[in-house]
């Protein structure tokens, strides 16, 4: 009965079942049997996956968004149109009347900024374009609160 040679090492991990050490592997679960554990212990599972929240969460989201569109909603006849000035890397938010024109704007804009304006915006259906008309921009200011967020105007030196 000749046993194979023990060596301190192999005396070790039999004695206190300390695992030789290992590189530290993929986060992914290896193959069964690959896990220096003893059988009994069952073996380690990937956590599992949430549960999606209910759909009256969501639901709640949605009444807050429709809340966020009212922030922006007109006030005693007042709407706000932010203008963002990249010269100046300036955001302004200007209070004016629903109706008020493009020219009337524009001029409030230069006196604010401190020199000539061309405006630009950027509708829900169109690439960003100048506004030069007033058509474009009432039809600019009736889409300008987009998803709860009101939209910018960008001003350029004229």
């Amino acid at each position: 009965m000749h046993a194979t040679p023990m060596t301190p090492k192999k005396v070790l991990s039999v004695m206190h079942n300390i695992p030789r050490r290992m590189k530290s592997g993929p986060l992914r679960p290896r193959a069964l049997g690959k896990e220096n554990t003893p059988p009994t212990i069952p073996h380690p599972r990937l956590p599992r996956a949430r549960t999606p929240p209910p759909l009256s969460s969501f639901l709640d989201m949605q009444d807050s968004c429709d809340d966020s569109a009212d922030r922006w909603a007109p006030r005693h006849g007042l709407i706000v149109i932010k203008v963002w000035v990249p010269s100046t890397d300036d955001i302004w938010a200007f209070r004016v009347p629903e109706a008020e024109s493009l020219a009337a704007f524009r001029t409030r804009v230069a006196e604010k900024v401190g020199f000539a304006v061309r405006l630009e915006g950027k509708n829900a259906r169109t690439r960003a374009r100048m506004l030069k008309e007033e058509g474009t921009f009432r039809t600019w200011v009736r889409g300008r609160v987009r998803s709860g967020r009101n939209h910018l105007l960008t001003a350029h030196r004229a």
